[in-house]
């Protein structure tokens, strides 16, 4: 099967990360509990990805253990995974796939397994597993991850 997995707040703390940032900007103490959904992020603040341009900021995202074994497993049982991002370029985007990456084994994921799309649609797949309800289709089993 071919199977899709989000990276940003799916299989990392892309939100806990963000979150911190934007609150030390803009001198605010929000909770990762006030973040109902992703339009939240452009609701309280003024350009609220701005702190995705810096690579000391993808140094402190981490990528789940327990989900970089399952991926690891999946791949070893014969499925095909990619893990997508819906990301904007920018100078930092290789930076991120490339700290994203050595989290796990090459031999089984490594840059074939990454796709960076706007629009996640136009990527077919058999599972789609997204913390954004908006990046599920009905032409995939769909899983949807509860983040934020």
């Amino acid at each position: 099967m071919k199977i899709l997995i989000d990276i940003d707040d799916t299989i990392s703390n892309f939100g806990e990360v963000l979150l911190k940032y934007l609150n030390r900007q803009y001198d605010t103490d929000y909770k990762k509990d006030d973040i109902i959904n992703w339009e939240w992020f452009r609701n309280n603040f003024q350009n609220p990805w701005q702190p995705t341009e810096y690579c000391f900021f993808w140094d402190e995202v981490v990528i789940d253990k327990d989900a970089i074994n399952c991926i690891e497993n999946l791949v070893k049982k014969g499925h095909e995974v990619y893990l997508v991002t819906a990301s904007f370029p920018n100078d930092t985007l290789g930076y991120k796939i490339r700290k994203v990456l050595e989290n796990f084994n090459k031999n089984l994921i490594n840059q074939s397994n990454i796709i960076v799309c706007y629009n996640k649609g136009i990527i077919k797949g058999d599972i789609r597993i997204d913390d954004e309800i908006h990046n599920l289709y009905n032409d995939s089993i769909n899983i949807l991850f509860e983040q934020p």
